[in-house]
C-alpha cells in the first residue's frame, strides 16, 4: 500500500482495527471446530450451528466493506480497511471450504465436480434464502440424510445448495451424496417487534436429480396439491432448467465410475484413480514452524523441486523480515540446478494461497493442514508466512528420469512452458497420450507439501489408459474427449 496524499504511510484507525481484530478472533474461535476430530464428536446440530457462524461472519464481513466503500472521501486509510477486510472474507471462505472438504470425506471427485461456473458472491445480510436453506437442512438431520454442508458458506461448492453425505458403513463407495437446488419463498409474515425480530412463514422447494432418502418417498411422490408445487400462476422459471442441467453434469461427474469412458454433458471422459500417493510432509513443515518460531527464519526443501522458507514475527511479518532472511541463498543452494542451463524456471506461491483461481481452491485448505492450532493462529494474524519456490525446470528431469517424454514448447520466450507425451502400448498397437504441462498436478503438490513424485506418478497414471481400454474404445471416444482426468485416491 502506498501513501497517501500527506506523504504518510496509510494506517488503521482505532475503530477500524478493533473491527478487523475482531473479526480474527472470531476466527481463531471457530477454526479449532472444522477439524475431524472435533467435528465427529459435536454432532449434526452443532455442525449446524457451525455453518450459520461461519455464513453471518461472512455476511457481516461484506456488509463492512459495502459500508467502507461508500465513505467519503476514500482515501489511503480507507483502501487499507477494505484491503484487510476483503482478506479476512477470503479466510472465512477459506474456513467454509475446510468444513466442506470434511463434510465430504475428502473426495476430490465430488468437490471437483461441485466445483463449477463462477464464484457466489456474498450478501450484505441474510436472506430468506439463507433461513430457509439452514431450516431445511435442520429439519432434516437423520441418519436417512446423512450430514449437511451448506454451499453458500463455500468457494468450492458452486453447483446448488445444500449436499447431504450418507457413509454406507465401510463399503466401496464410502458415501452417498444428494445435492438439491432450494427455491425459497416468504408465504406469510408476523409484526415487527421491539427488538426488530419478525417471525415469517418460508416455502421451501427441494429440488434434486438424485433419489431422495426413502424417509422423504412420501412428500416427494404426493400427487395432486403438493407443498412442493410451485404456485401455477407463476411463470415458468429459466434458471431452473439452467440449474439443473448443471447439476445434471455434476452429479455424472461425482458418480463417474474409475477406468470407464463416461459420457457426460458433451464431452466423455476417462477417470484413473491412483491406489497410492505420497502423503503431505507434515513433519518436516512442523519441525520448520518450530524452528521458525525459535529463529524467526526456517527452511526446507523437497528433492531440488521445491523449497519452503517460513518467516515468523511475533508483531506480524514485515517486508523487512522476509528480505533479512537466506532465502536467496537458500534457493541457489538447493532449487536450482546449474545442469538445467535456461530451463531453470522458478515460481513463486505464498502460502496458504488466499486466492480463487482453480489450483489454489481445490487444493487442501490451511485449516486442515496437520500442524499445532498455534500454528495457525499465527497463520491468521500474519505472524507466521510461508514463501514456497519451485523449479518448473527439476519437474521435467524428474519426468524424463521417470521414461515420460518432455518436449520443451517450441519458439517461446517462457521456459516453463512444455509438453509431456506419455507412450501407451497394447498387444497390436502403440500410442501417445499428449499433455500440456502439469501445472496444476504441480501447484496442488507444492501447496499440499507433497513430495514431487506425486505430480510424477499422475502423468504416469495415464500408461495404464491401456489396462482398461482398448485402442479401438479410445479411438472411437478420442473427438470427444479432452483426455482422461485423475482422479486421486482419498
Amino acid at each position: 500500500m502506498g501513501q497517501d496524499s500527506t506523504g504518510a504511510q496509510p494506517s488503521l484507525s482505532t475503530r477500524d482495527d478493533r473491527r478487523v481484530r475482531s473479526y480474527l478472533r472470531r476466527l481463531e474461535i471457530l477454526a479449532p471446530n472444522v477439524r475431524q476430530d472435533e467435528f465427529v464428536s459435536n454432532g449434526i446440530p452443532a455442525l449446524l450451528d457451525l455453518q450459520e457462524s461461519i455464513l453471518r461472519l461472512q455476511i457481516e464481513i461484506q456488509k463492512d466493506i459495502a459500508a467502507a466503500k461508500q465513505r467519503r472521501p476514500r482515501d489511503a486509510n480507507t483502501h487499507l480497511f477494505v484491503e484487510q477486510l476483503r482478506n479476512v472474507r477470503l479466510l472465512s471462505r477459506t474456513l467454509g471450504d475446510s468444513l466442506a472438504w470434511v463434510t465430504l470425506l475428502f473426495d476430490r471427485q465430488v468437490i471437483h465436480s461441485l466445483y463449477q461456473k463462477s464464484p457466489v458472491p456474498i450478501p450484505s445480510a441474510m436472506t430468506d434464502s439463507h433461513h430457509g436453506t439452514l431450516a431445511f437442512a435442520r429439519a432434516n438431520t437423520r441418519a436417512e440424510w446423512g450430514l449437511p454442508i451448506v454451499h453458500d458458506i463455500t468457494d468450492i461448492l458452486r453447483v446448488g445448495d445444500l449436499t447431504f453425505m450418507r457413509p454406507t458403513g465401510g463399503r466401496e463407495p464410502l458415501a452417498e451424496y444428494r445435492t438439491f437446488e432450494l427455491k425459497v419463498s416468504r408465504v406469510g409474515e408476523g409484526e415487527v417487534d421491539a427488538s426488530g425480530k419478525q417471525d415469517v412463514e418460508l416455502h421451501v422447494m427441494a429440488v434434486s436429480n438424485e433419489p431422495f432418502p426413502d424417509i422423504a418417498g412420501q412428500i416427494a411422490t404426493t400427487p395432486g396439491e403438493s407443498a412442493l408445487a410451485e404456485p401455477a400462476a407463476r411463470r415458468p422459471d429459466r434458471r431452473i432448467d439452467r440449474q439443473m442441467a448443471r447439476m445434471d453434469v455434476a452429479r455424472d461427474r461425482k458418480n463417474a465410475p474409475f477406468h470407464e469412458l463416461t459420457e457426460i454433458g458433451t464431452e466423455r471422459i476417462f477417470t484413473l484413480k491412483l491406489e497410492r500417493e505420497p502423503e503431505p510432509e507434515w513433519g518436516k513443515l512442523r519441525a520448520a514452524i518450530r524452528a521458525a518460531r525459535r529463529n524467526g527464519y526456517a527452511y526446507f526443501s523437497l528433492d531440488g523441486f521445491v523449497g519452503y522458507a517460513l518467516f515468523y514475527n511475533r508483531n506480524g511479518v514485515t517486508g523487512e523480515d522476509m528480505q533479512s532472511g537466506g532465502l536467496a541463498e537458500d534457493i541457489r543452494r538447493t532449487v536450482m540446478h546449474e545442469e538445467l542451463g535456461p530451463r531453470n524456471s522458478l515460481t513463486i506461491n505464498q502460502l496458504p494461497a488466499l486466492d480463487d483461481n482453480t489450483p489454489a481452491t481445490l487444493t487442501l485448505p490451511f485449516f486442515l493442514w496437520k500442524v499445532p492450532r498455534n500454528a495457525i493462529r499465527d497463520l491468521i494474524r500474519h505472524r507466521l508466512v510461508i514463501m514456497a519456490v519451485f523449479n518448473s525446470g527439476r519437474m521435467e528431469k524428474l519426468l524424463k528420469d521417470a521414461g515420460v517424454e518432455v518436449r520443451p514448447a517450441e519458439g517461446g520466450k517462457d521456459y516453463r512452458s512444455f509438453e509431456v507425451v506419455v507412450p501407451l502400448s497394447w498387444e497390436n498397437a502403440r500410442g501417445e497420450y499428449h499433455m500440456g504441462g502439469p501445472w496444476d498436478e504441480m501447484v496442488a503438490a507444492v501447496r499440499e507439501f507433497r513430495h514431487p513424485s506425486a505430480v510424477v506418478m499422475r502423468v504416469q497414471a495415464a500408461a495404464r489408459i491401456p489396462d482398461h481400454l482398448t485402442a479401438q474404445q479410445l479411438i472411437a471416444g478420442a473427438n470427444e474427449t479432452p483426455g482422461p482426468e485423475d482422479a486421486a485416491a482419498s
